[in-house]
This record gives structure tokens, sequence and C-alpha cells, in this order.
């Protein structure tokens, strides 16, 4: 995941995107604890909407990585 300057959140699997990024590995347990509490936003330093969250979740299981 990775924080782009203009401050969108999004899903980098190529671990190149700039920006503020952390990285979750690939279990579904692991991108479960992501989408919950407070974690993404404490490591990005970002405050990220419920819908926005939402997007990403979608976007993680599209790519088949939940």
């Amino acid at each position: 995941m990775v924080r782009t300057k203009e401050g969108v959140v999004r899903v980098d699997t190529t671990g190149t995107g700039v920006g503020r990024g952390v990285y979750v590995c690939p279990r579904s347990g692991c991108w479960d604890s992501v989408f919950t509490g407070r974690r993404l936003e404490n490591s990005l330093r970002a405050r990220i909407c419920r819908a926005d969250l939402d997007s990403l979740a979608d976007s993680v299981r599209r790519l088949n990585l939940a």
C-alpha cells in the first residue's frame, strides 16, 4: 500500500510506488488486520474514510491477494 504526495492511498503490487508505503504479507489474515482498526492509517500517517477503505479492500479482492 502507498500514500502518494497527493494523499491518495492505493494498492501497490510492485512495491515501487512513490510516497509513504507499507508492506503487508500476502496471507489473508494480514490483509484482514489492515482493514480493521487504525493500523493502516497509523502506518501511512493519513486519515482514510470508510468508503476508501472499502474500495481498497475491493481492489485487494480483485487481485486475489486476500
